[in-house]
């Protein structure tokens, strides 16, 4: 056994061998470590960076700063442990791995430490200190999430609060994800292959997802977080959402100029047409009268279509805006110069109207349109005059 007097300093060493010891010429603290010859003795690395373990790297890891410590392999490291000691404040420590089914738990306390062992295939938390949360929040209900207000294109969840040892119940954090398919029932999946409905919610037990396609079968899961950021799933579960039937619109032949007739003679037309799409329930001439125009009577909430399927107007507001999306020629309505329509853009009744559908003389005016435009000219583009025989537009909802 000798003593080393070096300033005020006294290292006393056990050593039976020779030993160097080399102090760098730099300001800090010396750390004097076994390199492992003597064996029996417990070693220690520290670090202010990011490093990866193996199987045969010291014992005790002293980390300061913001730095990962990386687990070697479970099942390549049976029987290994080690003891990481966060030794600064202000910063996180990051344990690169799974420990105790946790991806990557964290030290955040000055002096906070952790003691892993590996059993041959996962990593487990055999000591801590402060108290350390590395428990996820068990779910309630036994992760049953319930549908309900099923909708054309919204669905609203149900599922009754977590709990969790550490954090509170208004604590806990929820978020809710949704797929076109069904996911296999893991956080990795859903957050890695689903797309989130918005953010955390904090202590929320009930969520309506909007924003969804109608006739469509969703899924849907619920993810709830404590504040130690540890994680539970909920179960999944699906719902179709309605189909929204659209509104039709489809052409019929010329009449006799203007001389269409009262409401009644008009839809009668439409209901007889060929031309009409079958398994609806009303059929009327989108034509006005003038206390009967198509923005009276029209569904508001329903998307209007040709009958190939081309999108002409998202809904009603759409449609009676000034402008829609695709013009009636390109959509395969109708193939002409112009059609009786009788509407200010708006939908409401114009003054010209061929003395309300009675007339085809030359004498009277009809307000027309050209089914070439996607602007305000689609549904209010000029006068003509009531001998003219357009075709007609009708609509089937």
């Amino acid at each position: 056994m000798k003593d080393a007097q070096i300033s005020n300093t006294t290292i006393h060493t056990l050593a039976t061998q020779s030993r160097n010891i080399s102090i760098p010429d730099k300001s800090g603290i010396v750390v004097i470590t076994d390199d492992g010859s003597a064996g029996g003795e417990t070693e220690f690395t520290n670090t202010t960076s990011n490093i990866t373990l193996t199987e045969n790297d010291q014992d005790v890891i002293l980390a300061s700063g913001n730095s990962t410590i990386t687990l070697p392999d479970a099942t390549t490291a049976q029987g290994k442990s080690f003891i990481i000691k966060k030794m600064d404040s202000g910063n996180i420590i990051t344990i690169g791995g799974i420990v105790d089914g946790k991806t990557n738990p964290q030290l955040s306390d000055q002096n906070a430490y952790i003691k892993v062992i590996s059993d041959g295939s996962k990593w487990i938390m055999i000591g801590h200190y402060p108290d350390a949360d590395f428990s996820p929040p068990t779910v309630g209900g036994e992760g049953n999430i319930y549908t309900s207000n099923v909708g054309s294109d919204s669905v609203t969840l149900t599922w009754t609060v977590a709990s969790d040892t550490f954090t509170s119940a208004n604590q806990l954090q929820y978020k809710v994800y949704t797929s076109a398919t069904n996911l296999s029932n893991t956080i990795e999946a859903w957050e890695g292959n689903a797309t989130a409905f918005g953010g955390w919610r904090t202590a929320t037990d009930t969520v309506t997802v909007t924003g969804l396609q109608s006739g469509t079968k969703y899924y849907f899961i619920v993810i709830t977080q404590d504040e130690a950021n540890n994680k539970s799933i909920y179960q999944t579960v699906n719902a179709s959402t309605n189909m929204v039937v659209p509104i039709v619109m489809y052409s019929i032949a010329a009449a006799d100029g203007g001389n269409i007739g009262n409401r009644a003679a008009a839809d009668s037309l439409c209901i007889a047409s060929s031309e009409k799409p079958d398994d609806y329930t009303n059929y009327k001439l989108f034509i006005a009268y003038t206390n009967d125009t198509p923005s009276q009577w029209l569904p508001h909430d329903r998307p209007i279509k040709s009958k190939n399927g081309t999108l002409i107007a998202n809904d009603y507001d759409d449609l009676f805006d000034g402008s829609i999306i695709t013009d009636l020629t390109s959509a395969g309505v109708l193939n002409y110069i112009g059609y009786w329509s009788g509407m200010n853009t708006d939908g409401t009744a114009h003054t010209s109207r061929c003395n309300e559908w009675t007339s085809n003389q030359n004498s009277d005016m009809g307000r027309a349109v050209a089914p070439t435009s996607v602007s305000s000219f689609w549904i209010s583009a000029a006068d003509s005059t009531c001998d003219i025989s357009y075709p007609l537009v009708c609509v089937a909802y």
